[in-house]
């Protein structure tokens, strides 16, 4: 099973058992971090809109794009507060200044404290976005 099979299945699963979100390792013996920071925004987000089941065709589409995120060395999920679910090619980062300032430039809402285990909100100042 290649590594992108691998974390789908991890992803259909989470979703599956109704998790409200997870962390999974892109990248063989990779193991998921304990310090340091979470930041989506890579790219566009895969997103499963409320009531969507997971039929095949849209874990093909999963998988299709997990495949295409081999840089990214994980790849989250969560749900958001319309019950939208997001999968996101992540970046890992060990300060809480670049976390917050890649998160800033990527528009993101919200960067993963790992030692914590929480998130901590960002504050999006729409000048410093990238294009």
């Amino acid at each position: 099973m290649s590594i992108s099979e691998d974390v789908t299945n991890q992803i259909i699963t989470a979703i599956t058992e109704g998790l409200p979100g997870a962390t999974f390792p892109n990248q063989s013996l990779l193991a998921l971090p304990t310090t340091g920071f979470l930041v989506g925004g890579r790219v566009p987000s895969f997103i499963i809109e409320p009531g969507v089941r997971l039929f095949l065709s849209t874990q093909v589409q999963l998988f299709e794009w997990v495949s295409r995120q081999h840089d990214a060395s994980y790849i989250g999920m969560w749900v958001g507060p319309s019950g939208n679910i997001y999968i996101d090619a992540v970046d890992w980062v060990v300060s809480r200044g670049h976390a917050l300032g890649l998160a800033t430039r990527r528009g993101e809402l919200e960067i993963r404290d790992v030692a914590a285990d929480r998130n901590i909100t960002v504050s999006v100042d729409h000048s410093l976005l990238l294009p």
